[in-house]
């Protein structure tokens, strides 16, 4: 036998000259193995160890075999501790995930990370054990089993990275464990999804036939055995709008494009939150589409992704995966084919859906209901499909590159069925939402928001008259949700799709869509509401006919006092006689804006709304009434109503009639004097009106802080207002907004230009000019005008015939604004 010297020791001694044989056994020594498990690896008699040992422990002069595996491992310093990779960038967004994994680890020896491809488990695996080296004796040791196919290999892998010896004819799981005995260190066993079976049993019988191995293990499923702890790896956080900047996505995003292109700069801030919105805060993707930053902007980005995620193919050799598509059609081919069918179908879903919605949608001859209840729970269990916690029931969500993947293998039929299926619970949606049950059915709506989109513009291209119904029973949830701008989008969208279609359903779609588009286009909402009541009476759908002409009635207001006044009371005989207690409440609502019988008709509205449950529709019944007392001088009641309806709205949720509320308590706080505190309504007031979509309101609520910013000395913000209200006013023709915002331009003229203003204004709403917020202060003003005999007549009659928008303009252009 040959001799040869080891190094020093670390008190400073040099070991004797050993031979080869000794050198070999004390190397083993120091992996703590038995005399036993040397004789197995080094194919000697169990006598020939004892007697290399005993020679050793005579050499070494020491007592025991821990002494002998002490001096071993000092005099082995350059021994590897870890196998791990060595980080080529920064890891952002997971300290709070590898503080939790560290205090797991502490008392959980099996330990799965589990989620969707790309979400960053192995880079999480690798981190926190890159932490927690020095915290292991013998250190952490990755196992990758990517490459592997053959489920035997699985120990044998894990083995060989120990640097255990395989033994012939022996099982490798009991070789790995009677080597592994004997050490403490940190096991990775890395995506273990397509050999789950033989990660799990390694993973068990390693924690349960050794005392210092620790597991931890990647995979898209639980690996399903006794003692372990799913440790859930979700996407990174992301945020819409300016707080997005500080999430770890966002984060990410910028930091892997930095080091991509070194002229990258995120000003485009909007594009890059978009752009990370839309990978759903998944690493890879991120990653990949930083990496594209050297080609194209994030807009680009964002408008490549439109025809899918094949732009984000990875550079350069990724060493495990060339396109985030490759990454999820990993998990895909493992699944059983019931499994690739249903999440093939479930792609048809925007947003997220309901197991009911699943069974409903997604079943057939070849996969029933319950077969997709089974096969969702195993698709969630490959982190495919991600479970939204919910109070009441789980929801369910394909994240979108799975989803968008799943869509390559969708059967075109199945747009159908999901449109069918929301179209069918709209229906149901359609008298719920005018009853008690209406906030229940309102937040359901909103839930499957997305996929009323979806299903909207999939009808639209291919079944208009799907899109027409479905806009139909739909209409109040963008009134009473504050999704009116959505509403008044989809309202002009079918306004073009009717065409030749004449149906009840048509006359329908119009005619509410006549009264979506009333607060932000009044003569697109007449010229609808007058097609209505045409297809209406050739059709003979006489309830369609008195539903538009509530409509038309509800337009012409401003514009033809008489001609509404004759609609509405039209409409109301009809639905009184008819028993149908919704629309005779709608349109008794509407005509209390006329003199006659006001109080009465709104007041009599509110009995209705209130024995029907329709809580929503109540509280615009309230601001009917609220306006009326602030019109006849009774302002401590419409203060008190105008709270009322602000409590009321802010427990329903409803964003535009707290805005109204607060809008009508500004005009009380007017009237009390009360600048300050109407400035503080006002301030409040608008935001709410045009986030909402009620441009006709918000324009009026404008005109009336631009009155407030007069009377508080700002003549500068005034006519800003001012410019803004006109523009909306106009727009939207309201004449009511119109008149209001003449008559407060009118306030910052001393000549004869205030009179024509004011005349202007008078001339726009008739008898209706005495319940405009300026009223007050115009009548002062012009009282105290000092004009030559005539002049005011004169300037007064040229206002009355003058141009309302060509004397504004001239007037804002004078004033300076």
């Amino acid at each position: 036998m040959s001799s040869v010297e080891t190094t020093e020791t670390t008190t400073g001694g040099v070991l004797p000259m050993l031979t080869t044989r000794e050198a070999e056994i004390l190397a083993l020594l120091a992996d703590r193995l038995t005399n036993r498990e040397i004789s197995d690896r080094l194919y000697l008699s169990v006598r020939t160890v004892e007697s290399h040992v005993s020679s050793l422990l005579t050499k070494l002069g020491v007592a025991n075999r821990r002494q002998l595996a002490a001096i071993a491992n000092r005099a082995e310093p350059d021994r590897p501790r870890h196998n791990l990779p060595v980080r080529q960038n920064s890891f952002l967004g997971r300290d709070e995930h590898v503080s939790r994994l560290h205090g797991l680890l502490q008392s959980h020896r099996l330990i799965t990370l589990v989620g969707p491809p790309g979400v960053g488990k192995t880079r999480l695996a690798i981190e926190t054990s890159l932490a927690r080296v020095d915290q292991a004796p013998d250190g952490a040791w990755l196992v990758e089993l990517g490459a592997l196919k053959d489920p035997d290999l699985v120990a044998a892998e894990a083995l060989s990275v120990l640097g255990g010896p395989s033994v012939p004819g022996q099982d490798p799981v009991r070789s790995l464990v009677q080597f592994a005995k004997h050490h403490r260190c940190l096991l990775i066993l890395d995506n273990c999804e397509h050999l789950q079976m033989a990660a799990a049993e390694v993973a068990q019988t390693v924690v349960e036939h050794t005392d210092g191995i620790l597991v931890l293990a990647t995979c898209r499923v639980p690996l399903g055995v006794g003692g372990e702890t799913v440790f859930p790896v979700e996407p990174l956080e992301f945020l819409d709008g300016i707080d997005s900047r500080g999430t770890p996505a966002y984060r990410l995003f910028v930091d892997r494009a930095a080091a991509a292109n070194e002229h990258f700069q995120p000003g485009d801030h909007v594009g890059v939150v978009e752009l990370v919105r839309r990978l759903e805060g998944i690493p890879l993707a991120i990653e990949l589409a930083a990496a594209r930053t050297r080609v194209f902007t994030p807009a680009e980005l964002l408008s490549q992704l439109e025809d899918g995620f094949s732009l984000l193919a990875a550079t350069g050799a990724d060493r495990r995966y060339r396109t985030l598509d490759e990454a999820i059609g990993w998990s895909y081919r493992l699944l059983d084919s019931p499994e690739q069918a249903l999440l093939a179908r479930l792609s048809v879903f925007a947003g997220s859906f309901s197991l009911a919605a699943a069974q409903t949608v997604c079943a057939d001859d070849s996969l029933q209901p319950s077969e997709v209840a089974v096969s969702l729970a195993r698709l969630v269990d490959h982190s495919l499909v991600t479970p939204l916690p919910s109070d009441v029931s789980h929801r369910y969500r394909l994240l979108e590159p799975i989803r968008a993947f799943a869509g390559e293998y969708r059967d075109t039929a199945m747009s159908r069925a999901h449109a069918t299926y929301y179209v069918d619970l709209t229906a149901e949606a359609a008298e719920k939402l005018r009853g008690p049950d209406q906030q229940r059915w309102i937040s359901l709506l909103d839930t499957e928001l997305d996929n009323l989109r979806s299903v909207f513009e999939w009808s639209a291209e291919n079944d208009p008259e799907l899109a027409l119904r479905i806009f139909a029973s739909s209409f109040l949830l963008w009134e009473y949700a504050g999704l009116r701008w959505e509403g008044v989008k989809w309202a002009k969208r079918i306004f073009g799709l009717v065409g030749e279609v004449e149906s009840p359903v048509a006359v329908r779609a119009l005619a509410v869509g006549s009264w979506m588009t009333v607060s932000h286009d009044s003569r697109l909402s007449e010229t609808q509401a007058g097609r209505a009541m045409a297809m209406a009476e050739r059709i003979g759908d006489l309830a369609g006919f008195h539903r538009a002409q509530v409509f038309m009635g509800w337009v012409l207001i401003h514009t033809d006092r008489e001609a509404s006044l004759r609609h509405l009371s039209s409409a109301i005989s009809y639905f009184s006689e008819g028993g149908d207690r919704w629309w005779e409440a709608l349109a008794l609502m509407r005509r209390s804006g006329h003199d006659s019988g006001r109080r009465d008709d709104v007041v009599r509205a509110r009995r209705l709304l209130m024995d029907l449950g329709d809580m929503h529709l109540y509280l615009m019944a309230t601001r009917f009434l609220t306006g009326i007392a602030l019109a006849q001088g009774h302002v401590d009641e419409s203060v008190d109503l105008a709270n009322e309806s602000l409590d009321l709205a802010r427990r329903l949720g409803n964003d535009h009639e707290a805005a109204e509320a607060l809008r009508f308590l500004g005009r009380a706080a007017i009237s009390q004097g009360n600048i300050e505190r109407a400035h503080d309504h006002y301030s409040r007031a608008v935001p709410g009106l045009i986030q909402t979509g009620d441009l006709r309101c918000a324009c009026r609520a404008l005109a009336e802080q631009a009155l407030v910013q007069h009377r508080r000395g700002d003549r500068s913000r005034a006519l800003s207002l001012l410019t803004e209200a006109w523009s909306l006013a106009s727009h939207v023709v309201d004449q009511r907004g119109m008149a209001e915002a003449l008559a407060v331009l009118a306030l910052q003229f001393s000549d004869d230009e205030a009179v024509r203003l004011a005349a202007s204004s008078t001339a726009l709403v008739g008898r209706e000019g005495s319940a405009l917020a300026a009223a007050d202060d115009v009548r002062h003003h012009l009282d105290g005008l000092t004009l030559q005999d005539g002049d005011f007549e004169r300037a007064w009659a040229a206002g009355s015939i003058a141009n309302p928008s060509t004397l504004a303009t001239a007037a804002m252009k004078l004033a300076g604004a």
